[in-house]
């Protein structure tokens, strides 16, 4: 009795650990549930704000860029860079006095050394390499003067370009492809700033055809504005024709007349016929023969 009682405790046990086993595995499933939920809403907002700080970040940056851009193209718009100019210099004034002659002898451009704000090389001197000139002038006004007569250097190996920020500058390489094919189709292609215009050609023998209709159209204007055929040798010129409500009104008053002559005609043949006043008659008559 007494082992049969421990065999059952045993076995009581046993299902009693097994119970618990399984407890502690479900509580522990639910807990770890619980853990990772809260981790993974605690790190999708983590992750949000962190995206939402990044956005706001790029968007600064952005900004920045965008105003350092413009401050660049603010500092740039008075500068020319001449290239291929012979180094020798040795100072600042003799560097002044290159630019100058420069300009003025070989652009033929009216220029005052006082005109010039700053002229400095660019980059570091180096043997074999020639370093270009960076100009700025004391006006916006005076570097296009100067741009305008850069042609004067065509046959010359100086030569002259805008400077430009390192931004623009890659946007106008990667135009340059597309610059050249426009203009191998006969267009008026080139680039301003970080843009590119294209033009159509100008066609001289299409400009005389549209001119020839144009003066056609005028020809036809003039012939409609001459006098109507009815009017030929009237008394009247073209501005001295009765206005058209005044022909109309006048029209009427005659339609008006006619009619009223016409009933008092039939009104005295009427009396005449039927009436034995002779004296009536002629007052009648008289009065129509007044109207």
């Amino acid at each position: 009795m007494t082992n049969l009682n421990m065999e059952q405790l045993s076995e009581l046990m046993r299902e009693l650990r097994g119970d618990i086993s399984r407890d502690s595995e479900q509580s522990l499933g639910k807990i770890e549930a619980r853990i990772t939920k809260n981790i993974n809403d605690h790190t999708d907002e983590k992750f949000n704000i962190m995206q939402g700080e990044i956005d706001s970040i790029k968007k600064i940056s952005s900004d920045h860029s965008k105003k350092i851009l413009e401050l660049e193209k603010h500092i740039r718009c008075r500068n020319i860079i001449f290239f291929a100019v012979e180094e020798g210099e040795k100072s600042y004034e003799e560097l002044e006095s290159k630019i100058t002659q420069i300009i003025k002898t070989e652009m033929a451009t009216e220029f005052n050394k006082r005109e010039l704000e700053m002229v400095r090389r660019m980059g570091k001197k180096t043997e074999n390499k020639i370093r270009p000139i960076v100009t700025t002038f004391t006006t916006y006004g005076k570097k296009i003067a100067i741009l305008k007569n850069k042609h004067h250097l065509k046959e010359k190996t100086i030569y002259v370009k805008e400077d430009f920020p390192q931004e623009i500058l890659e946007t106008r390489k990667k135009l340059q492809v597309q610059l050249q094919k426009e203009r191998n189709e006969g267009k008026v292609a080139f680039l301003r700033y970080d843009k590119l215009i294209v033009k159509e050609p100008s066609n001289q023998e299409n400009i005389e055809k549209d001119q020839g209709k144009h003066i056609y159209k005028n020809s036809k204007k003039r012939e409609l504005e001459t006098t109507p055929p009815n009017q030929i040798g009237s008394q009247y010129t073209s501005k001295d024709l009765p206005s058209p409500k005044y022909q109309a009104a006048a029209k009427k008053t005659k339609i008006r007349k006619n009619h009223t002559q016409r009933g008092q005609l039939h009104m005295t043949k009427y009396l005449q016929n039927h009436s034995d006043t002779p004296a009536y008659n002629t007052a009648l008559s008289s009065d129509e023969h007044g109207e």
